[in-house]
């Protein structure tokens, strides 16, 4: 298991105490009050709270909640349930999630108080979407969820002409299918999806071992390469640790880890060959075939790789900094590093106890007796980690961060106990799993009936988004989230942060290119040739002009600029500051990079640029290009006469010194420090500048027929099939 430190976060009801002794006699606002990198809670009228924790912010900030005089209608895409309230300040975009805790009206909700979710918009008159991790108080008439940025919020359920839904990583799309796929087809409409015969997952990313090849596939976070398993290499056994993944090789029984390795976690001896491993924070262990005894590597701060020598083990479970074992002459547990040895006996497993098998969360393990089927635990209760449903048998369990669930042995289905802050303890209904792993904050399991994967919980690096097989015939992508314009029906799927809605695009809708940049996407729609926009507005780059039809689009941090149908010309919206489109000119092509826009013009084929020009990115060279694309301080074009690549602006990693000699048909620069292109004889990328997450090392041997750059990843389409494959800090389909 993978372990991220405990976010201990204050209830609501001390922030409704704090409110009541605090409040003014202004209804309709709540104090000011100021919070810094310590965190703290802001309360409103009526019991409205903003739980800020400890590292959200970098400094001081002034905050204050107001009830907005105001209510949206259903058509903004939330019935209501309660008051609308505007959160201040607009803009602020914090490190970690917040909660927010509103109040709800009983006679508004019926009997449908399951569905309740908070409601949140840039603009009072929406459109609304539910926030993540909701969480219904029946008792205080209180509703929560999380975010990373302040807008106008409200408690409310769906509308009933928009289909929401309130946890889009439950594995149920928004028409209530449970295919995983959030797609509104039905199973026989899909392409065939990647299955597994097992899985694992970690902190933020999640890997499973191929049911038609056995190679390892990953997805979801890749800052330190733990979701870039090696090429080639079959697996009969894999774990994720927090920041690296380890498995047992099927041609020599042998470990092989990647990913993160500060404490050598990642490496294993040579030429010992185990028969199972597991993955902890920092360490890793496992059994060894000649001698049945443990041995360990990595992190041995609280002596969590430091077995009991001599001893046989049957099964092992790496946690936070402990490790857990079942003990091969009689079937008890044995544990070792924090706490094992009696220094708090809560922390020691039960004596004379058999165990079937184990598993070791951040702070606690739980075990399935052998007699009986029953589950026990033992350890620190973080949020109900230790409380087990009684009487109930399960075939086995996987212990996440403070969680844990388990496949009952009486039906086949996933129950949950512990921390529920990203519903990673709400599990599919009425579906029968054959295999499950609990991460971080989130929860994978593997169908029964198909073989497929299925995710729910927390997802804000893709950890939960595990391959589906879809092609796609466009791809944008942001600063951490990617969509794409599927194939087969031209509607958007996103995955990715969703800090801002970015990977929520609008349902039923079709559009024939899309352009992402940070926390906002833009698509052209296929009906009218409009743009249409979703995610982070606070400069209204999600606002684009109505009745303008494009040709194209091009997203930058703060701004979009596209080609008007009619005209040719530039338009630009958003934070365009003192820097707006020439007027009068007509574009073939236009980029928009982090504060400056490039675009080829029509009568000549030269470069014009505007914008910021701090490192020269906007000062283009002379000459005919046929493709220019924008990054953050760079900008880099395909000259026609040569087909070659020529970049121009900041060159502080590398990324205007392109390959020389090399043909290019396109590129893609992202809102970081790096390029990548595809080459004209081959298809295959190439790219250049920082390499610090692996963004410039793509896939060998694969030819693409698009290419996006992210802010430190690359996604790009298979031209075998349009699948993607995203390499980086975002890792997706990530197999050769």
């Amino acid at each position: 298991m993978q372990h991220y430190g405990n976010f201990m976060k204050v209830a609501w009801l001390a922030a409704l105490l704090l409110a009541i002794s605090c409040s003014k006699n202004d209804d309709d606002a709540g104090a000011e009050v100021s919070i810094g990198p310590r965190g703290g809670v802001v309360t409103g009228p009526d019991g409205v709270s903003l739980d800020i924790p400890s590292g959200a912010l970098d400094e001081e900030v002034r905050f204050s909640i107001h009830r907005h005089a105001n209510t949206p209608s259903a058509t903004a895409g939330v019935t209501p349930a309660g008051a609308l309230y505007e959160f201040l300040p607009h803009g602020v975009v914090f490190k970690k999630d917040v909660v927010v805790t509103l109040p709800f009206d009983e006679s508004r909700v019926a009997d449908a108080a399951e569905a309740l979710a908070v409601y949140w918009a840039d603009q009072d008159e929406g459109p609304y979407a539910a926030l993540p991790g909701a969480q219904v108080d029946g008792f205080a008439k209180r509703v929560s969820g999380f975010t990373r940025h302040l807008s106008y919020g409200l408690a409310g359920l769906p509308a009933d002409d928009t289909p929401v839904d309130t946890d889009p990583t439950d594995g149920t799309d928004d028409t209530g299918d449970t295919d995983g796929t959030d797609t509104g087809d039905t199973d026989d409409d899909l392409p065939d999806v990647p299955t597994f015969t097992s899985l694992s997952a970690g902190g933020g990313h999640t890997c499973g071992i191929r049911e038609d090849n056995g190679l390892a596939q990953c997805w979801g976070g890749n800052d330190d390469g733990q979701a870039a398993p090696p090429a080639g290499i079959q697996f009969t056994s894999l774990s994720t640790g927090q920041i690296h993944t380890c498995g047992i090789r099927e041609d020599n029984g042998e470990a092989q880890c990647w990913g993160g390795n500060d404490d050598d976690q990642a490496t294993p001896p040579a030429d010992i060959q185990f028969t199972s491993i597991s993955a902890g924070n920092y360490h890793t262990c496992g059994i060894r075939e000649d001698n049945g005894q443990v041995q360990c590597w990595g992190n041995n701060d609280s002596e969590q790789s430091s077995p009991p020598e001599g001893v046989a083990f049957t099964g092992l479970s790496a946690g936070g900094n402990h490790t857990c074992g079942i003990l091969a002459d009689d079937g008890q547990a044995l544990c070792w590093g924090d706490h094992a040895f009696g220094s708090e006996a809560q922390f020691a497993p039960p004596e004379g106890v058999a165990f079937a098998s184990l598993s070791s969360g951040n702070l606690h393990t739980c075990g399935i007796r052998a007699d009986d089927g029953l589950v026990m635990c033992w350890g620190f209760n973080t949020l109900g980690s230790l409380a087990p449903p009684p009487e109930v048998k399960f075939s086995s369990i996987s212990a996440g961060e403070n969680h844990t669930c388990g496949i009952r042995a009486d039906d086949g289905q996933v129950q949950c106990w512990g921390e529920n802050d990203y519903a990673q303890t709400d599990p599919p209904a009425d579906v029968v799993f054959a295999d499950l792993n609990a991460g971080g904050w989130h929860t994978c399991g593997i169908r029964e009936d198909n073989a497929e994967v299925m995710c729910w919980g927390r997802d804000d690096e893709g950890q939960a988004a595990p391959s589906t097989g879809i092609a796609f015939a466009d791809l944008g992508t942001g600063g951490w989230h990617t969509c794409g314009i599927r194939e087969d029906n031209a509607e958007v799927m996103c995955w990715g942060s969703n800090y801002h809605g970015e990977s929520d695009p609008p349902v039923g809708v079709r559009f024939t290119s899309l352009s992402s940049r940070m926390y906002h996407t833009c698509g052209i729609r296929e009906d009218n040739g409009q743009v249409q926009c979703w995610g982070n507005n606070d400069s209204e780059q999600s606002s684009p002009p109505e009745g303008v039809a494009f040709d194209s689009i091009s997203a930058g941090d703060y701004h979009i600029c596209g080609i008007a149908k009619d005209t040719g010309q530039a338009l630009c919206w958003g934070n365009v500051g003192d820097f707006p489109a020439p007027t009068g000119v007509a574009f073939a092509d236009i980029s928009a990079g982090s504060d400056h826009t490039c675009g080829i013009r029509e009568d000549n084929g030269e470069a014009e640029c505007w914008g910021a020009n701090y490192d020269g990115q906007a000062e283009p060279p002379d000459g005919v290009f046929t493709a220019i694309s924008a990054g953050a301080n760079h900008t880099c074009g395909i000259v026609k006469d040569t087909g070659e690549v020529q970049c121009w602006g900041a060159n502080y990693d590398g990324q205007t010194d392109p390959p020389a000699g090399i043909k290019f048909t396109s590129l893609s620069t992202s809102s970081s420090n790096h390029t990548c292109g595809i080459r004209a004889d081959d298809g295959l990328v190439m790219c250049w500048g920082e390499n610090e997450y692996g963004q410039t090392d793509p896939p060998e041997d694969v030819a693409f027929s698009a290419l996006r750059v992210g802010g430190e990843y690359t996604c790009g389409l298979r031209a075998s099939d349009s699948i993607e494959v995203c390499w980086g800090t975002q890792a997706r389909n990530f197999w050769r």
